[in-house]
């Protein structure tokens, strides 16, 4: 039993871990994103123009993030706090749940989107692929968090 117990523990701690470090990866790919879609063609007279789209674009998004980023630092944090034996507020799994149904929703979205760039193949740009295996990616940790904190919690950790 308390071999299993250190095993959920150190799953907790792995999936914490993987939990902030999606997060951090949503706000560089919210920055490449609008960098990679404005038109980056430097000439001397729209060098002003152009800086000034980008840092406000990537400005508007980090700042639309940072409730996420906000989330999964505490669910990260309380996971890892309670994989050590530390924590013992538990209100992170609920936090946790609430990411959960808004990455289910993102990959509802994605799916749409890939549906219609079949249906419109004129406007295709398959990089939400990329997006959404990393969003299947997070997913796939925010469960086994969870998973681990349920056991551990029943374990008696």
């Amino acid at each position: 039993m308390d071999r299993e117990l250190r095993k959920y523990q150190s799953s907790l701690m792995v999936s914490g871990m993987g939990v902030i470090l999606f997060g951090a990866w949503n706000i560089v790919k919210a920055t490449l994103t609008c960098l990679y879609g404005l038109d980056l063609s430097w000439s001397a007279s729209q060098a002003v123009g152009n800086v000034g789209t980008a840092i406000i674009a990537v400005v508007a998004a980090v700042a639309a993030l940072l409730p996420d980023l906000a989330m999964r630092l505490y669910v990260g944090i309380s996971a890892r706090a309670e994989a050590m034996g530390v924590g013992r507020s538990r209100k992170y799994v609920a936090v946790a749940w609430v990411l959960l149904v808004a990455i289910i929703a993102a990959l509802a979205f994605e799916v749409f989107i890939i549906y219609w760039m079949l249906v419109h193949p004129e406007i295709a740009d398959f990089n939400i692929l990329v997006v959404m295996l990393v969003d299947l990616t997070s997913l796939s940790a925010l469960i086994e968090l969870l998973v681990s904190a349920r056991r551990v919690k029943k374990l008696g950790g």
